[in-house]
């Protein structure tokens, strides 16, 4: 495949050529000109194209490293184990993908204050224990209604995604452009101080393993559809919710499914985040509890 640079070096249109062409043909000039116009306008696109396609190729092949480097093994997804027959039918579905194909489904978010209804949400490591807490008491559920997809961490440079170092709803992450949360340095805020900036909290007050976002609620936001494919796998909180997952997927697929109800609760660096703007440091973290041991 050629560089845009050899692309442009290649098309390039000598203003000699036209002058040859004007002592010869003066009445086509205006036409060829006219043509050489489109034709050079054509070219600059795919130039244009062809670079940010070079770009995006070295930006995903540096959030792969940084995630490798990082450890990090899949992202999560909290969803009802009433919707897991549909998942693995038709694919994790944005609210949008859903509405255009006319496939029922039961939102956790009704505001989606985000705006972004073609993007899926998903966590690295660990669930968004604030969230997810919310949307149980706010639908009146228990951790047997509901499960944890453990997702492909490939998504995160194979897929079109979105880095946000804090929920994507809030103000500061909000109001960043889609190019300022797509790359590496985007990645790489979730890992950082930027994403308890307005709390004033310190990443090194957390002890915080390599794998985990800064922010409990920094999020991946990826457009389109996640297959079943990339599902790795299925964490319920006990016997009972696992018997209820089982039956809704075929036998092929019952043996991802995982009892780990640590995956329900907060992370254990939560007290910082729960003490308002004086952040204390957590010094209890249990790596082997705070991952994804599979």
């Amino acid at each position: 495949m050629r560089s845009a640079a050899e692309v442009e070096r290649r098309l390039v249109v000598k203003p000699d050529n036209l002058s040859i062409l004007e002592d010869h043909v003066p009445n086509c000039l205006p036409r060829l000109r006219a043509q050489l116009d489109e034709a050079r306008a054509v070219v600059e696109e795919a130039v244009t194209a062809l670079r940010l396609a070079e770009a995006t190729l070295a930006d995903a092949a540096q959030v792969r490293a940084e995630a490798l480097r990082r450890g990090i093994k899949g992202l999560c997804h909290f969803t009802r184990v009433t919707s897991l027959a549909s998942i693995r039918s038709a694919g994790l579905l944005s609210r949008l993908a859903c509405q255009s194909a006319g496939i029922s489904f039961t939102t956790n978010d009704e505001e989606r204050l985000d705006g972004l209804m073609d993007h899926i949400s998903l966590s690295v490591s660990w669930p968004n224990w604030q969230l997810f807490y919310r949307f149980r008491m706010n639908t009146n559920t228990t951790n047997e209604d509901w499960c944890v997809l453990v997702l492909a961490p490939e998504i995160m440079w194979t897929r079109d995604c979105l880095f946000s170092a804090d929920n994507a709803a809030s103000t500061r992450e909000s109001r960043r452009s889609f190019r300022d949360r797509q790359g590496v340095a985007a990645f790489n805020r979730m890992f950082d101080d930027s994403g308890g900036e307005a709390l004033g909290i310190v990443r090194r007050e957390l002890n915080l393993p390599d794998k985990m976002p800064t922010n409990h609620q920094a999020e991946v936001l990826m457009r389109g559809c996640v297959p079943w494919e990339c599902v790795r796998y299925i964490l319920v909180s006990s016997r009972d919710s696992e018997i209820r997952a089982q039956a809704a997927l075929p036998s092929s697929d019952r043996a991802i499914i995982k009892i780990h109800s640590e995956y329900f609760n907060c992370r254990l660096d939560y007290r910082a985040w729960t003490n308002a703007r004086r952040p204390r440091a957590v010094d209890e973290i249990n790596d082997s509890d705070a991952d994804i041991t599979f």
